[in-house]
């Protein structure tokens, strides 16, 4: 994990005067939003075994992080469906799904022993002492873009600047951009889409 403090080089000179706690709480919160716009940061859990007759389980997430949603479920290596929270499905439907960011509901009633296997977005909670490593290496200067345009936007500060608005706008786009190229798999081409017969 790289710590916030390693991205003031980078946003301290754009917003000169402002304590280091407030650019810290402003680091933060624009790399949850990075996280939340682009879904890059992936991860898989390691396997959740099912017990008899018990359908709820806690998430083992990494450590000071918050879950965005769930990507995939795999049932001893079949696809499972995740259940978004306004689907209706029927009641003896296979699905998994999250409520409350913490714990994973499975339906039916598990009557044996399996094994879960999720696919997970996540965002730094918000006691997050940094990002993840991969993150900061990748797209720091996008998150010191949010953090600039938040801190501007700060009303009577030494820092605050008419440009506010545009650093916003430019870190949202550039987040679109992220999580364009992120959907094509980093690749040139655009990945074929399967065709949804109504």
């Amino acid at each position: 994990m790289k710590t916030l403090d390693l991205f003031f080089p980078d946003l301290l000179p754009l917003v000169p005067g402002c304590p280091e706690p407030v650019a810290e709480r402003a680091l933060l919160r624009a790399a949850q939003q990075f996280c939340e716009k682009t879904l890059a940061w992936r991860v898989v859990l390691d396997p959740i075994t099912t017990d008899i007759e018990v359908d709820t389980y806690e998430l083992d997430l990494p450590d000071r992080s918050e879950l965005v949603r769930i990507e995939s479920a795999k049932v001893n290596g079949r696809d499972r469906k995740v259940k978004t929270p306004n689907e209706c499905v029927s009641r003896h439907a296979d699905y998994v799904e999250c409520t409350d960011g913490k714990n994973l509901f499975v339906n039916p009633l598990p009557a044996s022993a399996y094994d879960i296997v999720l696919t997970l977005t996540l965002k730094p909670g918000m006691r997050s002492l940094g990002i993840d490593d991969a993150l900061f290496d990748r797209y720091s200067d996008i998150i010191v873009k949010g953090a600039q345009g938040m801190l501007q936007a700060h009303p009577q500060k030494s820092y605050t600047s008419a440009d506010a608005s545009g650093n916003t706008a430019e870190f949202n786009d550039r987040c679109a951009d992220v999580k364009l190229a992120l959907w094509r798999g980093l690749g040139r081409n655009t990945p074929r889409t399967r065709p949804n017969w109504f």
